[in-house]
């Protein structure tokens, strides 16, 4: 039997009514953890495959933003270690290696960069960068959705549990089409769309992914097919956070959930 009908017999509740209990449930849920654990947030739009329904692994290394504190530390050389805020528009002094655009950079890149650098001053630099202290974050429900805007980001926190904070999906809301968007670099945007009506199905496969800070989760009210349109209409005028990333999507038709794009 179809899952509508399912749905619509009385046998279960609509996903818009379980996605409402989540609004009681969510400080339970949150505690409790749960979803596809996937580490935290390298312009590319990426729609990574679905298929194996494994944990996934398609969000990269963390990403460092504006007031963040990172410890750099200078292996066999002690004397150039230091803490060091990255400034509001992304930029970190580092002794030795001068200013740096860490901005949007991995740790592992911002220590390729510092080792180039140091590399004038002293032989063969290994150099480690520690994320020390993370500003505080967000992440941002929007579309079709009672109370769309930012939430408080919590550890373990799932796209499901994110709609249940902001009030649950309309019932004008696609819950098959909804979107998981995150920057993972510079340029690098990756997208994942997230089938909320299989999740509640429990369909083998169906995967509810964690989040991390400043994520996007948006409920269209159709299946998304053109990012172009997509972008026009609902991310470029409302989200903030994401002003700088969609440039690269005008052009791009999204045709599956496996696609991977690179400009």
């Amino acid at each position: 039997m179809p899952w509508h009908d399912l749905f619509g017999s009385g046998r279960f509740p609509s996903a818009q009514w379980m996605l409402g209990l989540l609004v009681i449930l969510i400080p339970i849920l949150t505690s409790c953890g749960g979803g596809t654990d996937i580490p935290p947030p390298g312009l590319n739009v990426q729609i990574p495959d679905e298929g194996s329904g494994a944990p996934p692994s398609y969000f990269s290394d963390y990403v460092l933003q504006a007031d963040d504190e990172i410890t750099v530390r200078v292996l066999a050389n002690p004397e150039m270690n230091a803490t060091v805020p990255i400034r509001p528009d992304g930029t970190v002094s580092i002794p030795g290696a001068g200013v740096i655009n860490a901005g949007g950079m991995t740790p592992s890149q911002l220590a390729d960069v510092i080792e180039t650098r140091l590399g004038q001053l002293i032989r063969q630099p290994q150099v480690d960068v520690l994320v020390t202290e993370l500003r505080p974050r967000g992440i941002y429900v929007m579309g079709e959705v009672e109370a769309p805007g930012e939430r408080v980001y919590r550890p373990g926190m799932s796209v499901l549990q994110a709609l249940g904070a902001a009030g649950g999906a309309l019932r004008s809301g696609k819950l098959s089409s909804v979107l998981l968007m995150r920057r993972v670099g510079p340029e690098d945007v990756e997208v994942r769309r997230v089938d909320i009506e299989a999740i509640f199905e429990r369909t083998e496969g169906a995967v509810d992914p964690l989040l991390a800070p400043n994520d996007i989760v948006f409920v269209p009210k159709t299946w998304i097919s053109r990012w172009g349109q997509f972008v026009d209409e609902y991310i470029r005028p409302t989200i903030q956070p994401f002003a700088l990333y969609v440039q690269a999507w005008w052009a791009m038709n999204l045709t599956s959930d496996s696609v991977n794009v690179t400009f």
